[in-house]
């Protein structure tokens, strides 16, 4: 498992049907961190991505596989890559994007989801930003 400068690049699927890949990701922390963290994520807001809806379907039951080690400066790169393969590969994966990006490419519906959750929250409101 590669920690630092690598990435590992993982796939989700259910352990009911460990063949049926169902997402692509990237951490560079372990694996299990991060699933545990998509776990997390699908109770708080079980309908925010259909990642997280996939995951409250399936009873919060995953199982994670390492495919690839990659250069952090390469990583964005990777993860598209894995994800087209796997669509071409026949997958219907739960992304919310095609990777590469994070949350900064995100779907319209998750748009208006964020916008409707962050609608009158002032907490950062008249702070200014460091200049690091």
């Amino acid at each position: 498992m590669a920690q630092g400068k690598y990435i590992n690049i993982y796939t989700l699927s259910s352990v009911d049907n460990p063949n049926e890949i169902k997402y692509v990701g990237v951490t560079k922390y372990k694996v299990s961190y991060r699933l545990s963290s998509h776990i997390y994520e699908a109770k708080k807001k079980p309908d925010m991505t259909p990642k997280t809806k996939w995951i409250n379907e399936i009873g919060f039951k995953l199982v994670h596989n390492v495919i690839d080690v990659v250069e952090e400066c390469d990583a964005g790169f990777w993860e598209k890559y894995w994800i087209g393969q796997m669509e071409a590969w026949g997958f219907n994966l739960v992304n919310s994007n095609k990777g590469g990006g994070g949350l900064s490419k995100r779907d319209e519906k998750f748009s208006m989801w964020l916008s409707k959750r962050n609608m009158g929250n002032k907490y950062n409101l008249g702070r200014t930003h460091s200049k690091e």
